[in-house]
């Protein structure tokens, strides 16, 4: 039996190439409504509020919010430019493989934010599974 119980968010992603988040709201409508309403506040609607996410039974994802999502493998000599609009920011997080993204060398499990700049290079691929966010 292996003894080594180290675990870091690099390892797990290398081994297992995915992310799953998890969490519970089991109880807390109810609650957050009764907190709502002795606050004094009328109840949360989501076609009104500013942000957020859904996830659909059938796997669809519906992110309200100011943003654009992409995923790319890039390999070899492949390169990718994603041009930002002025004031727009990115977040790339690489999932699998290594690459640099505007010079800077990510491999997996890593992640960039960018702000003030034009564009983001993602290039130098080596079998890289990336997601960038272009976000307001």
């Amino acid at each position: 039996m292996n003894a080594n119980t180290e675990f870091s968010r690099r390892s797990v992603l290398q081994s297992t190439g995915a992310v799953v988040i998890a969490f519970s709201m089991a109880g807390t409508a109810e609650a957050f409504a009764q907190a709502t309403a002795a606050a004094g506040r009328p109840p949360l609607i989501p076609t009104e509020l500013d942000s957020w996410l859904a996830i659909a039974r059938d796997g669809s994802v519906t992110i309200h919010q100011d943003a654009h999502l992409y995923a790319g493998l890039l390999d070899g000599s492949d390169r990718a430019v994603q041009k930002l609009q002025p004031g727009r920011r990115a977040y790339v997080h690489v999932a699998r493989g290594r690459l640099t993204v505007n010079g800077q060398p990510l491999e997996a499990g890593d992640a960039l934010k960018a702000t003030d700049t034009a564009e983001i290079v993602l290039q130098q691929g080596e079998g890289a599974e990336v997601l960038l966010f272009d976000l307001a």
